[in-house]
């Protein structure tokens, strides 16, 4: 038995060691992705935004950079969020469902 076990964390350092060497690369692709999905997003976002906000004070109308201006301040700060949250879940593939609200805890164990 404790044979076994060692054979096992020996090749879970293994498994590990080769993720950690494969890190920037794929957390590069991780990002890639993440950019993908966000810039779409944040562009879509932004413009409401900006438009929102001349509406609320039409006198920026009469400022010719504003609206530019609004889309690359907000899009800078939602793609940044946006990227950041998409790429925290590294690990697992999926965040693990929520147990029903009448569910039960697990029992503890002593």
């Amino acid at each position: 038995m404790a044979a076994a076990v060692l054979k096992l964390a020996i090749i879970a350092d293994c498994v590990v060691l080769v993720l950690l060497s494969m890190g920037p690369v794929a957390m590069a692709d991780i990002q890639d992705d993440c950019r993908e999905i966000c810039r779409p997003k944040c562009d879509d976002f932004t413009t409401r935004v900006c438009n929102t906000v001349i509406d609320i004070a039409p006198i920026l109308r009469t400022l010719d950079f504003f609206f530019t201006t609004c889309k690359v301040r907000v899009s800078a700060q939602c793609t940044n969020l946006c990227i950041n949250i998409c790429s925290l879940n590294t690990l697992t593939p999926s965040a693990p469902t929520p147990a029903p609200a009448g569910a039960a805890p697990p029992p503890c164990k002593a």
